[in-house]
């Protein structure tokens, strides 16, 4: 549970990146990065054995949302930034 509250740490304070860049690790050959990094760490965990189970998890759930929630809120609070061209 540390090293997920980890990674969801560093996902939540890291800007994502953007670029195509092969990664053999994971079966990419150039493809666009993924937009959306949280979304990555979740979906690979519900693709184990282990993860399976921990998404039925109610306490699981509820933890999660709360920690969703919180993020949530705070990106919402930051202005937008636009660029100018």
């Amino acid at each position: 549970m540390n090293h997920l509250l980890e990674l969801l740490d560093n996902v939540i304070k890291t800007a994502p990146t953007f670029g195509r860049k092969a990664n053999p690790a994971i079966g990419t050959k150039g493809e666009p990065a993924i937009a959306f990094p949280m979304s990555a760490l979740l979906g690979f965990m519900m693709m184990t054995t282990a993860g399976e189970a921990v998404f039925r998890h109610p306490k699981f759930n509820d933890a999660l949302r709360l920690i969703l929630s919180e993020w949530c809120t705070f990106r919402t609070a930051i202005p937008i930034r636009t660029t100018k061209s």
